[in-house]
């Protein structure tokens, strides 16, 4: 399994170049299971938090109960990364919230919003089970999937 991931680093890293030219920023890691956690860590603070709140991140950013609220959720999700075998620096992840443009609002926003299925239990619930599986404290995204299941009239498994 190794040699196969070193063999897909390899090509990854050979056309690298050509999506960079294409105009899309683009690199290779070298860990997947680290850039899928530091994606989901990242996706189930400012998705929930966004969408607990219906607000861009830029808002959440400003607001003190909202972003504690993203602090807690980013370090649930990492104690349950960590759990995994994945360690998440928690201070990295919040520097890439941080630098996100102030508009910016995440896909599990726009999709609540319009009405649409969206991808909470994937992200949230995903975070949850595996923290209860570890016996991790992740009441905070609990308590985000129950904000968002009243705003949005929704239910997240």
């Amino acid at each position: 399994a190794s040699q196969n991931n070193a063999v897909r680093v390899r090509l990854a890293r050979e056309l690298l170049p050509v999506i960079n030219s294409a105009g899309i920023k683009a690199s290779v890691g070298d860990n997947p299971e680290k850039i899928l956690w530091d994606k989901l860590v990242r996706m189930c603070a400012v998705g929930g938090v966004c969408s607990a709140s219906g607000l861009p991140i830029g808002k959440v950013l400003r607001n003190n109960e909202w972003k504690k609220q993203l602090e807690r959720a980013l370090e649930a999700a990492a104690d349950v990364a960590e759990q995994e075998g994945v360690n998440i620096s928690v201070s990295d992840e919040f520097a890439k919230i941080t630098a996100l443009s102030a508009s910016f609002k995440p896909s599990l926003l726009r999709d609540l919003e319009a009405g649409k299925p969206s991808e909470a239990d994937a992200i949230l619930g995903a975070v949850v089970r595996k923290g209860r599986k570890y016996g991790t404290d992740v009441e905070s995204v609990t308590m985000l999937i129950k904000k968002i299941e009243k705003k949005y009239d929704t239910k997240i498994s």
